[in-house]
């Protein structure tokens, strides 16, 4: 195929530089195209021979013509069978003419996210044997060129993405689709020894350390490796211990929960190791303790402490359901260290009192999660550690200069970690909860809203001065890391999800009203965003702005996380829009229309990337998956919780409650105040319908109570406001849960009529200059079209269904009107 007029080398350098500028704006299958090209001259040069210079015919024909070269010698060598298998470039040299471009520093967004879809395509292209054969040198280069490299690590959404990216080559695609039970053997033994062990507590001099970027992925990959194979052979299980709790010092937040939870799945699939493990931690964890806050303690003493509570609080959290492996006694050595680590706490200094509070809620949280049978018989003075860490605020907690900044951090971080101690409880013994502790929890919410309330008033300039400028200089009144912001930020949502995990209950009825005003307060509020109101004004004058799916600072002008790409019609695999497509390439796509917008039916990108580090609590949780949940950034988590609050309360409340509720909403959605900031406003109404669309969900099981309210004119005005937005995203959005709310309130014509009178003709993107082409236009009426028809045939027949005479109470279909 590759001749002298057309050889390899020289058509990969002429067609590479036009291949990467068309990836820069081209559409999903134009980009798809160019993928498969330059995969296609990739993979070309693996091919045996493809090193072997063709002879040339001319030079050839002029030999025979010319003089006789009788006189030259012939050299005869064994080297002929070597050239004949010599390809073109080694693995490196391949993937490099990928990775330069990638890296450098005026390459856009777009083109980068292009180029992991032409990584992808090239190990397709390339096979499952020659992967596995030449995984070591694979997994060098992306560590080396793609995950270390500066570009990569110059913000944390960077940092976060190309993690992602990383993940999906490496997990998604050569991990599940292309290694063999023995290639998942052997990566695991690389990742193992190449990476795992190579990092020490005291490295060597001269040695260099492994990034914490690598050992990450290290760690997942091993993760989801293991639960491909199930249980681990001998090898592996001597291999993969000792590497794993020695990670748990690192100094790396962020790598001691993930080391932790590997050595979860670890041990959940190989269960004869949990005893040793957890008597190893125990005691490393009590030893630690014992060295915390000595003069001949070293600095890295506090790192490894944590680091041991979070293994040992990850394996605790298995138990339940691996009870033969694990002794009841071990429970109670732990329940016995936490509350005597809360009683020494106030003994101590702040530094070591922190550490000391940090691990007591953390293995308190584990233990929480190992049902009734144990919860119950300490719940009593749970209750009271509870209290003593969450009191009542006092004039001091309200006022500027009383305390230092690791005073307040210490406090903060004291009921934060209380908090998930109770956020847990409430996820595992609900049973437990009845008034008398309902009312207990809820006073105890109360105080920690107020306190929260109180410090972010009294320094609401200097808190807004660092969340506005996270990475510029520190404020002169906060300086620590992690910042006061974030702490102010982690407890506030803390306080939110236990609000809401504690339900519409009795003991908060009479707080209901104003805890909707909070959540709402929280996610739809025009002023109450982390980000500068004037620099958004002048992005949007100068025509800068685009869309906040399109953001990069991980925060989005506030929107929620909530709404994932594809999430409003169940997730990518059940939209009628994504069937037949391979995942792995709806993934990518996502990515990549984050910043290139050429396709209305991926609008809905995700501009926020969850991690692990992000919430504790997501180790614990009953994943059966090899991924880990994740939690979004402290400052988004915050305003998702805040919508689930809503979701939760909105339905239970009065006529006159969610009407009032209602108006604020719509008072916000319409504030002038918006007009200057079309990321914020954008961000409000994304807030605002994803708010609506849960609490229908949460409305399915309360009634006719809550159907009444929803089904007001303030409900109609104001999904009928949000569909008149010329934002196509928004409009997509809210004509899914116009959808959903016609169905659900079908028996009021009001209602209906949205579909009608309001006109689906709103949907369309005609009018919007951003998305003028036609593909984009077609897609997005037909998308609207499709809502419609379905809305119509699924009402027509519920109606047919319920013609029986009978009285509303007792209908079987609650969502149309009986006659």
């Amino acid at each position: 195929m590759y001749t002298v007029a057309c050889p390899l080398q020289a058509t990969l350098d002429s067609v590479a530089p036009l291949v990467f500028k068309s990836l820069e704006t081209a559409d999903y299958l134009t980009r798809r195209a160019l993928s498969r090209t330059m995969a296609h001259y990739l993979a070309a040069t693996q091919q045996p021979g493809s090193g072997v210079i063709a002879p040339d015919p001319s030079k050839r024909a002029a030999k025979k013509d010319g003089e006789d070269g009788g006189n030259e010698p012939n050299v005869m060598t064994s080297a002929a069978q070597d050239r004949s298998g010599k390809t073109l470039f080694t693995t490196q040299e391949m993937l490099r003419y990928l990775s330069v471009p990638y890296n450098r520093a005026q390459s856009p967004r777009a083109l980068r996210n292009a180029i992991i879809d032409v990584y992808a395509t090239l190990f397709t292209a390339l096979g499952a044997t020659y992967v596995e054969g030449h995984y070591a040198e694979i997994i060098k280069h992306i560590t080396t060129e793609i995950l270390t490299p500066q570009r990569s690590q110059s913000s944390r959404f960077e940092v976060l993405t190309t993690r992602e990216s990383v993940g999906l080559i490496l997990r998604d695609l050569i991990g599940v689709r292309l290694l063999s039970e023995g290639g998942q053997v052997m990566a695991i033994r690389e990742w193992t020894n190449t990476y795992l062990k190579q990092w020490q507590t005291q490295p060597l001099p001269g040695s260099k350390r492994t990034d914490k970027c690598v050992l990450l992925v290290a760690l997942r990959e091993i993760a989801g490796l293991l639960e491909q194979l199930g249980n681990a052979p001998a090898q592996i299980v001597e291999l993969l211990a000792e590497p794993l709790v020695r990670l748990l010092s690192h100094d790396s937040y962020s790598v001691r929960l993930a080391a932790s939870f590997t050595l979860r799945r670890f041990c959940t699939l190989n269960p004869s190791q949990l005893p040793r493990l957890l008597d190893i931690l125990l005691a490393d964890l009590t030893k630690d303790l014992g060295m915390l806050g000595t003069p001949t303690a070293a600095k890295e003493v506090p790192d490894r402490a944590i680091g041991k509570a979070f293994a040992l609080s990850a394996l605790l959290a298995i138990s339940p359901s691996r009870p033969l492996y694990v002794s009841h006694d071990i429970s109670a050595k732990v329940f016995d260290l936490a509350v005597s680590l809360l009683k020494k706490a106030g003994d101590h200094n702040v530094g070591p009192a922190t550490v000391e509070v940090q691990i007591a809620w953390y293995l308190i949280a584990a233990l929480l999660s190992l049902g009734q049978g144990l919860v119950k018989q300490h719940l009593p003075q749970l209750l009271v550690l509870w209290r003593n860490a969450l009191p009542k605020p006092t004039s001091k907690d309200t006022s500027v200069g009383e305390r230092g900044e690791a005073e307040w951090s210490f406090l903060l971080l004291v009921r934060e970690c209380a908090l998930a101690a109770v956020l847990n409880f409430l996820r595992h013994n609900s049973t437990l909860v009845n008034i008398d502790v309902a009312r207990r929890l809820a006073t105890l919410f109360t105080n920690t809203l107020n306190f929260v309330n109180g410090f972010a008033t009294a320094y609401s300039e200097a808190l807004r001065e660092q969340a506005a400028n996270p990475n510029g200089p520190t404020s002169p009144i906060f300086t620590a890391r992690p910042s006061l912001v974030e702490r102010e930020a982690n407890l506030r949502r803390r306080v939110l999800q236990c609000f809401a995990a504690l339900g519409p209950s009795s003991a908060t009825e009479s707080m209901q009203p104003a805890l909707l005003q909070a959540a709402i307060t929280v996610f739809a509020d025009p002023e109450n965003y982390s980000g500068s109101a004037a620099q958004a004004a002048i992005a949007a004058s100068a025509g800068q702005f685009t869309d906040v799916w399109h953001s990069t600072d991980g925060y989005a002008f506030g929107v929620t996380s909530l709404l994932a790409a594809r999430e409003s019609a169940g997730g990518v695999d059940s939209e009628e829009a994504f069937l037949n497509r391979d995942r792995i390439e709806m993934s990518i796509e996502s990515m990549v229309s984050l910043t290139t917008q050429t396709s209305a039916d991926f609008q809905l990108s995700q501009p926020i990337v969850g991690s692990l580090e992000h919430d504790f609590l997501g180790l614990l949780g009953a994943q059966s998956s090899s991924s880990a949940a994740k939690s979004a950034p402290p400052q988004t988590g915050v305003i998702d919780a805040g919508v689930e609050l809503f979701a939760t309360l909105f339905p239970h409340q009065t006529q006159e409650g969610q009407i009032q509720s209602l108006a604020t909403l719509s008072s916000h959605c319409r504030s002038g105040k918006l007009e200057k900031n079309p990321g914020r406003k954008q961000a409000v109404l994304t807030n605002t319908i994803t708010a609506l669309r849960r609490s229908l969900s949460s409305a399915e099981a309360v009634g006719n109570k809550a159907r009444r309210g929803l089904s007001s004119q303030q409900v109609t005005d104001l999904i009928k406001s949000i569909l008149q937005v010329s934002r196509p995203s928004v409009k997509l959005m809210s004509g899914c849960r116009a959808g959903s709310y016609a169905l659900y309130t079908a028996s009021c014509g009001r209602c209906y009529g949205i579909t009608q009178r309001s006109g689906w003709e709103q949907l369309s993107v005609r009018a919007d200059p951003v998305a003028g082409r036609p593909g984009r236009q077609q897609s997005s009426t037909r998308y609207a079209s499709r809502m419609c028809g379905r809305l119509r045939r699924d009402i027509q027949q519920r109606r047919r269904s319920c013609r029986r005479p009978h009285s509303q109470d007792d209908c079987q279909h609650p969502h149309v009107t009986c006659h």
